[in-house]
């Protein structure tokens, strides 16, 4: 861990220049958004299903037959998408994310994958169901809390319904350079945290040591993914969170 932690430190250290060029651009273009007002409604309102849906679910799906019974798996959005090689405590076979995902996408997947590992009889083993941050891309396009957080619970309550008897754990919002975002993160996550403390089987992931309302330079790319740094305290937050007690909020 001592040697992970140097190796990703020295990453994010020789990637600091274009690291800086991403949080400017993401920082002006976050706030012309929110002083032109763009109308997002189209994008927020949108319950199709994720365009890589259908070539996702078939390439899961075959990982899911070669692999052996997992332990622990996710459904989530890019945070989990895109450094699905540099995790160490989640397998990339057991990872069915995708870039972009909102909780609907989210429990379409599970929906899909619950009962193919059902169908295999490999769900005798499953503990774990790590989930994504459900609305993190539905704030970016400007969705209302209200219609946020009813479409976060019901995603919680239909992953509760397929996986009654695992450990979930949910991942909150990383801070961004959103104005929006930042505005809506905290009542958002009181929410979540919520439905978590009345489960009564689940913990969640925070990320408020990465920054309340300024992305931090050393843990995030861009202002919305994560450095080498970042994914390394995210990893290793998605493995102490297996080893909390129910209702515990586990900091990256």
């Amino acid at each position: 861990m001592f040697f992970r932690s140097l190796l990703t430190r020295a990453k994010t250290w020789f990637s600091r220049g274009i690291f800086k060029k991403y949080h400017k651009d993401a920082q002006a273009g976050a706030v012309g958004m929110w002083m032109l007002g763009v109308d997002k409604a189209g994008l927020y309102n949108d319950a199709s299903p994720h365009p890589l849906h259908a070539a996702s679910v078939q390439k899961y799906k075959a990982a899911i037959n070669a692999a052996p019974a997992p332990e622990v798996i996710a459904f989530g959005d890019s945070l989990k998408d895109i450094p699905r090689d540099d995790f160490q405590h989640l397998k990339p076979e057991n990872n069915f994310s995708i870039s972009g995902s909102r909780s609907h996408h989210m429990l379409m997947m599970a929906e899909e994958i619950q009962p193919e590992l059902k169908r295999l009889k490999k769900l005798s083993k499953l503990r774990f169901v790590h989930i994504g941050t459900l609305e993190g891309n539905g704030f970016l396009v400007g969705a209302p809390l209200d219609h946020a957080v009813e479409r976060a619970t019901a995603c919680l309550n239909g992953l509760r319904r397929l996986f009654p008897e695992q450990m979930l754990i949910v991942d909150l919002i990383p801070p961004t350079y959103s104005p929006y975002a930042n505005l809506s993160r905290a009542p958002y996550e009181a929410a979540i945290l919520s439905w978590i403390a009345h489960d009564g089987n689940a913990v969640s992931i925070g990320f408020h040591n990465m920054g309340l309302t300024t992305p931090n330079l050393r843990l995030s790319s861009d202002g919305v993914h994560f450095t080498p740094e970042g994914i390394r305290r995210f990893d290793e937050a998605m493995e102490r969170a297996r080893r909390r007690s129910p209702g515990t909020l586990v900091e990256a």
